[in-house]
């Protein structure tokens, strides 16, 4: 798990992504795919409050902080 905190432009917002090792039936799927990232951002935007989810399959295979980096 990785974690980031942006404060600008109206947004105060907490990006925390977190990484596992793709399924088997995945990997399998997707010839290549090795992690299932997730990627949610949280917080205020213009004063409101703020929260998205995303999902990524990706074949990097890297630390959870350098693919926060990267997204």
């Amino acid at each position: 798990m990785a974690t980031a905190h942006e404060k600008s432009h109206g947004r105060d917002i907490t990006w925390t992504l977190r990484a596992r090792e793709a399924p088997e039936h995945i990997s399998q799927a997707w010839i290549g795919t090795s992690w299932i990232v997730e990627v949610v951002a949280e917080g205020t935007r213009d004063g409101k409050p703020f929260r998205a989810t995303h999902l990524f399959l990706t074949s990097l295979r890297t630390t959870p902080k350098a693919l926060l980096q990267l997204v």
